[in-house]
C-alpha cells in the first residue's frame, strides 16, 4: 500500500513500506528527514469546516527527541527577558554569573573519511541499483550518508575530479565487512 510521509517543509509523497524507519531526501526541496514506520503515519487527513465549506488541514510531520551536540547548544543565542511593559531586554553575557566565555567548549573539527577530505568543496553523487543517480552530495551529506550505515555496499559512488564511477565497497572499504 505505501506509506505517506511529509518531509519538515510539509511536501507529501508516497514511498515503499520498506523504506519506513530510514532517512530519506524530499525530491521537492531536498532536505533530509526520518520516513515514519507504517503504523506512524496519519491514517487520514484531518478535515476543518469553516462557513459551509471543508478545508483539508494540513499534516504535520511527527516530531522525535535528538540529542544536540553540547558545542552546539553552547553558540545558540542566549534567551533574553520580557520586561513588564513587554519590551525585550537583552542580557548580556556578564549579567548571567554561571556563564563566562571561557566556559564555550571549542567546537571539535568534523572527521571526514580520507577520500571525503580530499577534496571537501567537490560534489558527490551515489548511484543505487536499479535507480538513478542522486543529486549531488555536499562532504558533510555523503559522510552522513555513511555514518548512518544506509549503505547495502551495492552502490557506486562518483566524486566531481574523478572521470568514472567507482564500488562504494573500494572507495570506502571501512564501512563494509565481507
Amino acid at each position: 500500500m505505501g506509506i505517506i510521509a511529509y518531509c519538515p517543509n510539509g511536501h507529501r509523497m508516497k514511498v515503499k513500506d520498506e523504506l519506513g524507519n530510514k532517512n530519506g531526501l524530499c525530491p521537492e526541496c531536498g532536505v533530509k528527514f526520518r520516513i515514519p514506520a507504517k503504523d506512524e503515519q496519519v491514517a487520514a487527513v484531518p478535515v476543518l469546516k469553516t462557513g459551509g465549506q471543508a478545508v483539508a488541514s494540513a499534516v504535520l510531520p511527527l516530531a522525535q527527541f535528538v540529542t544536540i551536540d553540547p558545542a552546539i547548544v553552547a553558540e545558540l543565542p542566549r534567551a533574553r527577558a520580557i520586561e513588564a511593559a513587554g519590551e525585550p531586554k537583552a542580557l548580556a553575557p556578564e549579567a548571567t554569573p554561571e556563564y563566562t566565555p571561557e566556559d564555550r567548549p571549542e567546537p571539535q573539527a568534523r572527521q571526514f573519511h580520507p577520500a571525503i577530505n580530499e577534496q571537501l568543496e567537490l560534489a558527490w553523487c551515489i548511484a543505487f541499483v536499479g535507480g538513478e543517480p542522486t543529486p549531488p552530495y555536499s562532504a558533510e551529506m555523503l559522510q552522513d550518508w555513511l555514518d548512518a550505515g544506509e549503505s547495502t555496499g551495492e552502490e557506486i559512488v562518483w566524486r566531481a575530479d574523478w572521470p568514472e564511477w567507482l564500488p562504494v565497497r573500494q572507495v570506502f572499504p571501512e564501512y563494509f565487512f565481507v
